[in-house]
């Protein structure tokens, strides 16, 4: 048939599918039997499937399908009776009651349209599934552009760039009707050509053509007693070509082809009969379970490409893909029709029958090989499985053309998962990099579709994991933004007509299809295929989960709210009886119980009940695969979650009893050698405890059991850092209680040497500030233990390594090279290089792959220079003899819940004095302060602070008094305060009779270590001794400072150096000249938000300098800075033994000399300041050292002038020596 006649006959089919009553469609087909009777007019509706279920009415398919089985009947009827077909209306009664199965309609009970099928057609009131339909027409037209390749080589090209010809197992029976329909539509291809074609997609699957599915023609080896069977096969399969979705034929054509099968002489036939009909069975049965989703169709096709697998392969030069057919169809089985372990054996077993071979090296074959092994290592347990599955990946994608994207995008995507999965199992660090490599370059690589779902939602996978192990901010966005981008892909329409879909489209408008249907179907895509109702749960199921971890950091309700709507999507469309029905309750659930534990009280029912059924979908999996269940742990623990959330509700023991059994079995049923078994074991330790933390009697074994839990945890080495420094903690609390301080020590300190591993510096800074808030108090825990057996000094190590632990991170990174440079060049340039890496990303911020590269690569390189002689104690933990010479008297004061003392460091010796005062109380006190500063936003009140006496009495005066300071003087004497004292002004503590200000010159510091290096470092060179003073009346977004200029004016006409005034004090500006000077002075606004201390920043004419910024300087000659502006020396609430303010930023940049404030300063208060400050400063020529005197001598002034309002002289404080 030509164009032009296809054109005609599209154009009627369009007229019959819009007719209003069955009267008129077969007066329609009377006139124009000869067309529309022709199986050509099938071959249109079917190509109208898709557009029907777009854009037709809701029961368009159905109708679709009665119009298709209308046409066959009224031609076997005209068949039947050619010469009087049409006679009367008893014929249109005869085909409508055969259309409704049988029914009988009466001819008096026909309207006068001859409508006999309306009332019927009412009922057909569900579409069926078609999501095949469009998979069938997307292949159909991929194959009629192939049929208009002008070469095989341009075919080959083209099957190339589109895999999916090669990937679907139908694709020969798609090529063999596409050409028939090529053919019937005017295509100028010769016969000879589309067989070539056939051939040279059967060479690439590694299929030969002959063995794809019968032909017509009757092979000349069929033996003569099988001819009439032959025939009848052959028709069916005809038949079946012509239907969709249920359409006549499909089960009839496996049935056919069945029953040569089962004749006992079958197996005596030549075996290249038998290949044949085995192999046309097979794509018989793959036809209905295709259109069907049908289980049996699929066994049957099994059991058929098995029989020929064990029949041919090893005998028979065209068998020798088949196995690898054999095993994709196990593997359809076992992930669409219940996981069986079976399936993925046998599929392994066909893939290791051509490896065996030597014929497993097709580069889609060895990944999808690997694949099976990597599902049954995740099956099973079996590491060795994946050792070689990772193995065959990476060979895969060695192999695989560079010209193939979407293939090398698959092959990637299955090697992160597969590295994931033995990061699970082992715990190795350079697994879950290479995961998250792999997965980045499968999103790089894969096309739109489907394929590039998977591969977003790989690479979301593998970032949670990466969040889990290490709890960086940054991983957990970008996978809840891939998560979020897999599933607008999927539920997205791209806007236009794809490549598959316009040519049909162009056929429809030349056939004559109205133009506003046209104009419809281009402006409308068409519907996109969804994925399996489980694998869009698991990217829903997912998707909540992260955004429910990053509720429970950053508290944002909207990430709470959409995480429960998509648990709950992930719930509903999850079939009952799936194995991750329980992985998606148990999100919801986690949820539900987040948001309760906020503030949301109606969640905790609603979490109740998903745990309750999250539990009995576990049973049933459980019960249903006795030791083989899919995905073990997540069953246990999701038992575990949800016998836990009932005894939170309950309170009843019985549910505490469950819990804990629960707990033990999770712990006995995973080996010593995985690393969640230690979290297993914190967690058993943790319910053993339960009791104990309600106020409830602790049976003694239970307590016993849970220390031996922790200690267990604690002890082993595949367990994750953090998981072994909560179990010490855990364990060193326990001993807090029971009173043995010098065994709890021990566990103290084995935590603290964990926690350069939990606070790793591959993390981000804000990660960092995260996990560091989860261990406050575990330095002064630790200290105080060490106290009361009497090792002071070990206290003080313990201090200095577990507080400023970031500033330490950072100055490690930049200490002095010059030995190491003499001993070993190579790894002095490799620590320079990785130093200008991470110090940047400090700064700057970094890529997270980046920086997590770099640190480690820091960490190797740093056990290497270890390693050399002489070097074993580089960039370790310093000994008390190396910040013990401070420059005066120290007072430490280690704050803890265990005991509160001062230790007096003095000429290298140390001394202790008990404290009159808790924990509780300082806590208090500082909270109230804090409070009272917050609530009064800068306009504080008149009046004697009660705090400064009580801090005199039970802190301060002691503390002096102790080291033999009992008078007015003007001795230095140097603060270190842990915990909440850190927030207070210890400087100002007394009365009006008696005060620290009275007795000393005042300092502070935030280590002995800062101390002794500021005091060691050494002038800086005259070029440099100038100021460089720096006034701003108005920055963007802040009130104006009145009196800043003239502050920064004046203090510049005692000094020589550089000023910057208002618009000259950019940010630029200051950068560039503070390197050009010793000495600073900065009259501007300081912000400083105490629960993002990193958030710190100096606001000048452009913007904002900001404390990493500032921090990330090397100013080698830098001496002394002043600070005026507001709260520069109070870091973060939740991290009070890092000093995160700006005055310790500036010190970290190199000046030794810093003054800043602890609360916000009026720039009025700053201004009577500085000129006595300035004056004793300048003196004979700017000094430096006399910072500190100058300081005290200023705010005495001040003081005399507001003896009342303290708030006005207590807040400036000096650091340094």
């Amino acid at each position: 048939m030509g164009r032009s006649a296809a054109e005609a006959l599209t154009v009627l089919v369009m007229r019959l599918l819009e007719a209003d009553s069955w009267g008129e469609s077969f007066e329609l087909v009377a006139r124009h039997p000869e067309e529309l009777l022709h199986e050509d007019a099938l071959f249109v509706l079917d190509v109208m499937v898709p557009f029907i279920q777009q854009f037709g009415p809701a029961n368009g398919l159905s109708q679709l399908a009665r119009h298709r089985r209308f046409l066959e009947l009224c031609a076997r009827s005209r068949a039947g009776h050619p010469e009087s077909w049409p006679s009367s209306p008893a014929t249109l009664v005869e085909i409508v009651r055969e259309l409704d199965h049988g029914e009988a309609i009466a001819a008096e009970d026909l309207e006068d349209d001859h409508d006999a099928g309306e009332a019927i057609a009412a009922e057909y009131s569900e579409d069926e599934p078609l999501g095949s339909a469009r998979r069938i027409l997307e292949m159909v037209t991929l194959l009629e552009r192939l049929a208009d390749t002008p070469t095989l080589a341009a075919a080959e090209q083209l099957i190339k760039a589109n895999p999916r010809l090669l990937d679907d197992p139908m694709a020969g029976v798609h090529l063999t009707e596409t050409a028939d329909l090529a053919a019937r539509m005017g295509r100028p291809e010769e016969p000879a050509h589309l067989r070539d074609l056939v051939a040279l997609l059967a060479r690439l699957r590694g299929e030969p053509e002959k063995h794809s599915e019968a032909t017509a023609s009757r092979p000349p080896e069929t033996p003569g007693h099988f001819h009439e069977l032959w025939d009848n096969a052959v028709a069916a399969d005809e038949r079946a070509k012509t239907g969709l979705h249920g359409w006549p034929g499909a089960i009839d054509a496996a049935a056919a082809w069945e029953s040569m099968i089962e004749r006992p002489d079958f197996v005596g036939t030549d075996p290249e009969f038998q290949g044949l009909v085995l192999s046309s069975a097979g794509v018989a049965y793959l036809r209905v379970d295709w259109i069907e989703n049908d289980a049996t169709a699929l066994d049957g096709a099994i059991r058929c490409w098995a029989r020929l697998v064990e029949m041919a392969f090893g005998r028979q030069p065209w068998a020798e893909g088949y196995p690898a057919n054999l095993a994709a169809l196990f593997m359809q089985r076992y992930q669409r029709y219940g996981r069986h372990l079976e399936d993925l054996k046998a599929a392994i077993r066909e893939y290791e029958r051509l490896r065996d071979a030597d014929l497993l090296d097709d580069p889609r074959r060895m990944g999808a090989y690997a694949a099976t092994l990597s599902e049954r290592a995740s099956r099973l347990g079996r590491a060795d499985d994946l050792t070689t599955a990772i193995d065959w990946h990476r060979r895969a994608i060695a192999k695989a053309s560079a010209t193939d994207p979407r293939g090398q995008a698959e092959l990637q995507r299955d090697l992160a998962t597969s590295l994931i999965r033995r990061f699970e199992e082992t715990g190795a660090l350079a697994d879950l990099d290479d995961a998250i490599a792999a997965g980045r370059a499968a999103v790089a690589g894969g096309e739109l579709g489907q394929e590039r779902l998977s591969c977003l939602g790989s690479l979301a996978t593998a970032l949670s994991t990466r969040f889990e192990r290490y709890g960086d901010l940054a991983d957990l966005d970008e996978a809840i933004t891939f998560g979020r981008e897999a599933l607008d892909s999927l539920a997205e329409q791209p806007a236009g007509l794809t490549d598959v879909m316009e040519p049909i489209v162009d056929h429809l408008e030349a056939a004559g299809l109205p133009a506003e249907l046209i104009a419809q179907l281009k402006t409308q895509a068409p519907p996109t295929e969804g994925l399996p109702p489980h694998e869009r749960a698991g990217l829903l199921s997912n998707l909540g989960t992260d955004l429910t971890r990053r509720f429970r950091i950053t508290a944002n309700v909207a990430d709470i709210d959409e995480a429960i709507t998509r648990q709950r999507a992930a719930v509903d469309i999850t079939p009952h009886d799936h194995p991750d029905r329980m992985r998606c309750l148990t999100g919801l659930s986690q949820a539900h119980l987040t948001r309760y534990r906020h503030a949301a009280e109606r969640d905790l029912p609603t979490a109740v009940n998903a745990a309750y059924a999250a539990r009995n979908a576990a049973y049933t999996i459980r019960d249903a695969t006795p030791g083989d269940h899919p995905s073990p742990h997540v069953v246990e623990q999701t038992l575990h979650h949800a016998l836990l959330t009932q005894y939170e509700f309950s309170g009843r023991q019985a549910h505490l009893e469950a819990a804990r059994e629960q707990a033990r079995r999770m712990v006995g049923a995973t080996a010593e050698t995985h690393p969640d078994r230690g979290q297993y074991l914190l967690h058993l330790g943790n319910v053993l405890d339960l009791p104990r933390r309600r106020a409830v009697q602790l049976n003694p074994a239970w307590e016993q059991e849970a220390r031996d839990k922790w200690l267990e945890a604690a002890g082993s080495t595949v367990t994750p850092p953090l998981i072994r420094a909560y179990a010490r903690r855990l364990l060193g609390e326990d001993l807090v209680r029971s009173g043995d301080l010098r065994a709890a020590s021990g566990h103290f300190e084995k935590a603290m040497e964990l926690l350069p591993e939990v606070v790793w510096r591959g993390l981000s800074q804000a990660t960092r500030e995260r996990q560091l808030s989860s261990w406050n108090g575990l330095a002064t825990d630790a200290a105080a233990c060490a106290i009361a057996h009497g090792d002071l000094q070990r206290a003080l190590e313990l201090l200095e390594q577990g507080r400023s632990v970031l500033w330490s991170q950072q100055l490690d990174i930049r200490t002095d090279l010059t030995a190491l440079k003499a001993k070993a060049p190579d790894l002095a340039a490799r620590l320079q290089r990785l130093h200008a890496g991470l110090d940047s990303a400090a700064v700057n911020g970094a890529d997270t792959d980046r920086r997590i590269a770099d640190a480690r690569e820091w960490e190797t390189t740093i056990a290497e220079v270890q390693a050399l002689p002489g070097f074993d104690t580089f960039l370790r933990p310093a000994p008390f003899a190396e910040f013990a010479r401070v420059p005066g008297p120290v007072i430490v004061l280690n704050v803890s819940t265990i005991r509160c003392d001062a230790m007096l460091v003095r000429d290298g010796e140390v001394s202790s004095l008990p404290l009159p005062i808790t924990y509780d109380r300082i806590l208090t006190l500082a909270n109230d302060h804090l409070t009272y500063l917050e609530q009064a936003n800068g306009r504080l009140d008149t009046g004697r602070w009660p705090l400064l006496d009580e801090l005199w009495r039970d802190i301060a005066e002691p503390c002096l008094s102790a080291l033999g300071v009992t008078s007015a003087g003007r001795e230095r004497v140097w603060w270190c305060p842990t915990g909440p004292l850190a927030f207070l002004p210890l400087h100002a503590a007394g009365d009006d009779h008696d005060s620290v200000l009275d007795r000393t010159v005042p300092s502070y510091t935030t280590t002995l270590t800062a101390l002794t290096r500021a005091a060691k470092a050494a002038r800086p060179a005259p070029e440099f001794r100038r100021l460089l003073c720096v006034g701003v009346r108005k920055s963007p977004g802040t009130p104006p400072l009145v009196y800043a200029v003239r502050e920064a004016s004046e203090v510049a006409a005692k000094v020589p150096g550089t000023t910057l005034l208002n618009a000259d004090a950019t940010r630029a500006g200051l950068l560039a000249e503070l390197p050009r000077h010793a000495w600073v002075h900065l009259a501007c606004h300081g912000g400083q938000d105490p629960w993002n201390p990193s958030d710190g920043a100096l606001y000048l004419a452009d913007g904002q300098v900001r404390m990493p910024e500032i921090a990330g300087l090397r100013l080698k000659n830098a001496e002394f800075a002043f600070l005026s502006a507001c709260r520069t020396a109070a870091g973060g609430y939740a991290l009070p033994d890092e000093s995160l303010h700006l005055t310790a930023a500036l010190q970290q940049a190199g000046f030794r000399h810093v003054t800043g404030s602890l609360w916000p300063v009026g720039d009025l208060a700053s201004l009577e300041l500085s000129e006595p400050m300035y004056t004793v400063l300048a003196d004979g020529g700017f000094d430096a050292s006399r910072a500190a005197h100058a300081l005290h001598e200023a705010v005495l002034q001040l003081r005399a002038a507001h003896r009342k309002r303290p708030f006005i002289w207590a807040p400036y404080v000096h650091f340094g020596p």
